[in-house]
């Protein structure tokens, strides 16, 4: 790099002085001798020009607003000059040259997240070609510590009125740590909203919070890419909150959910909301020049004030959209706290479930247990079933609250809990009778879980349970896990010597390629198919069928929801491996299965004809 002489680095200094006087900086030491007075003359000219603010950004008033706030910053850039002046408290925060800098702007994009820079660049050329009025983006940006904080710049271009530059200013808002912020849309994320409706608790605020989530979003992935299935998300959030601005918060939940939190409006006011949402979602989104139509479903509740804990609120409305989903064809599911009583006592018995689970040590939880015979009524097993019981709700079933409670976080810590009790609670009876083994649900949601395998592998060493004696059934939503995750699963635990089984197997998204495409050890066939099995022969053909393919692969099969004799005599002539149902027994409690095993060998069940 060539080295300036004496009179090249006063030359700089004073063009410095003359277009940029804030950020001119002169260095007195690299002066030869001869040119060090003349240099300590401009330095004080320069001292004397920047105080005078020549380019438009000084005042009091600028100090002012700056100093108003830690977390809003000020900024003003005289376009003519390219030098800007920035709060003192964002150089602080975010290691900036000094308050007066020139190019600022990138100066500052080398800060923000290299995912955001695109988005940013691209507000800022469209508010300076006149395509938009208001420079308005969200980015994460990098502060003095390294940390990236979410912030929100609005800004404003002043064109001048003949003589004097055009002056482009406006706000930073700092957000906080990027925590609360989904690093793929750069919305809030769950975190915040759940602490947001702790506040509205808080303070008694109305709410009206909507859930949408899109559709068949596989496909984009598959077709396009998940970078390019990303870039779908980034876009869909930043419609909904520009469909929201100044109106309510927009909130990127797990996968392709979103939540929208606005002021109570009422049915036909969220039924538009919703409306628009669905347009958006079919007729707005673009990859290029292709557009790329989806599907919405959704759910909302409305709150004059919110008494349940905001993870029941939650669980609850993922549940309204599931509903959506499956049985509503995407048709919004509502529910007002006054309109919907019988809704609004069942979030209260949620609420008070999740106490349980998250601060009440599982109180009220307990086991029964159903046993699976053969067809001489010789017990080989049971299925572990969990129930829910207080003073104020009785006996809750698991039908009404594990649909619910599974799209809740503690519902994983409740997986665990029933995986630990019921092979801590059977194993006396599997050292007096090794060939019996216990059955334990499995939803999808402990399936989606990073640590599931190794927690369950875990609980088996810790209960000292032989991992042979242990079904895990897969409940009918696992096959909408990833395919890769749910076999790396099955893989690493049969490897292990856990016995695999698809349970409720012909319904919902259960099918005959679950058996092609996975390593199962067991279906178990779901209750619906046997209901009418001695009158429909649709059933008996299925019934059939499907045993008889599950025979070819290897697979025993349990047929579930045997209640007469009847209903045995015609699946009986169809061979299956092993029953359960009310006409061998009825769920029992622990001591009762224990007394069944009381004498050697295993016991066997007689049905009355």
């Amino acid at each position: 790099m060539k080295r300036l002489s004496g009179e090249e680095i006063l030359f700089e200094y004073v063009k410095d002085l003359r277009y940029a006087p804030q950020t001119a900086a002169l260095e007195i030491d690299k002066l030869p001798k001869s040119r060090q007075r003349l240099g300590e003359e401009l330095l004080l000219l320069g001292e004397s020009l920047k105080g005078r603010d020549l380019i438009g950004l000084g005042g009091r008033a600028f100090e002012a607003f700056a100093e108003s706030s830690s977390e809003r910053y000020l900024f003003m850039c005289n376009m003519d000059t390219n030098v800007s002046r920035w709060s003192r408290s964002i150089v602080e925060e975010f290691d900036l040259p000094g308050e007066y800098m020139h190019d600022a702007g990138n100066i500052w994009l080398e800060r923000i997240h290299p995912d955001d820079r695109e988005l940013y660049l691209s507000d800022l050329e469209a508010v300076f070609t006149g395509r938009k009025k208001y420079h308005d983006v969200t980015y994460r940006a990098r502060n003095r510590a390294g940390i990236y904080i979410l912030c929100t710049c609005k800004g404003y271009l002043l064109k001048a009125d003949g003589d004097g530059p055009d002056i482009f200013a406006g706000t930073i808002y700092n957000h906080g740590v990027i925590d609360d912020v989904d690093s793929v849309t750069n919305l809030y994320n769950v975190y915040k909203l759940m602490d947001t409706l702790r506040k509205c608790k808080t303070a008694e605020q109305p709410v009206n919070l909507l859930m949408v989530g899109l559709s068949q979003f596989r496909r984009v992935n598959n077709t396009y890419g998940y970078i390019c299935g990303n870039q779908i998300l980034q876009m869909f959030g930043q419609k909904l909150r520009d469909l929201l601005r100044g109106h309510g918060m927009v909130f990127r939940l797990n996968g392709t959910k979103f939540a929208l939190l606005t002021v109570v409006a009422g049915y036909e006011d969220t039924q538009r909301l919703y409306q628009k949402a669905s347009d958006i979602a079919r007729n707005e989104l673009y990859l290029g020049a292709s557009r790329v139509s989806l599907a919405l479903c959704g759910g909302a509740l409305s709150f004059r004030k919110i008494e349940a804990e905001e993870t029941a609120v939650l669980a609850e409305l993922e549940y309204a959209l599931s509903i959506s989903k499956q049985e509503e064809q995407g048709e919004l599911v509502y529910f007002d706290d006054s309109r919907h009583g019988s809704t609004r006592r069942k979030l209260e018995m949620i609420d008070a479930i999740i106490r349980s689970v998250l601060y009440q040590d599982f109180s009220g939880f307990y086991l029964m247990y159903q046993p699976q015979v053969q067809i001489d009524g010789t017990v080989i097993g049971a299925e572990a079933l969990v129930r829910w019981k207080s003073e104020e709700w009785g006996v809750v079933p698991p039908i009404e609250f594990i649909p619910i409670l599974e799209n809740d976080r503690c519902f994983y810590e409740l997986g665990l809990w029933i995986l630990q009790t019921a092979l801590g609670s059977t194993r006396p009876i599997v050292e007096m009778h090794p060939d019996f083994k216990i059955s334990v649900n499995v939803s999808y949601r402990q399936l989606e879980h990073v640590a599931f395998k190794t927690d369950v592998i875990s609980i088996v060493r810790r209960m000292d349970f032989p991992p042979e004696n242990l079904i895990l059934e897969l409940t009918e939503h696992c096959s909408s896990v990833q395919q890769a995750i749910l076999q790396e699963n099955l893989d690493y635990l049969r490897a292990q010597g856990i016995h695999i089984a698809a349970d409720d197997f012909g319904t919902g998204h259960s099918s005959l390629a679950l058996l092609r495409d996975l390593s199962f050890d067991s279906i178990k066939i779901d209750r619906k198919f046997v209901a009418d099995i001695v009158v429909n022969p649709a059933d008996q053909y299925i019934l059939k069928s499907t045993i008889q393919c599950a025979r070819d692969f290897g697979i025993s099969v349990c047929v579930e929801g045997v209640e007469d004799v009847e209903t045995l005599e015609v699946v009986d002539s169809y061979k299956p491996n092993t029953y359960q149902g009310f006409l061998f027994s009825r769920p029992i409690m622990l001591e009762q299965l224990e007394e069944l095993f009381e004498e050697p060998g295993n016991p066997r069940i007689v049905v009355e004809a």
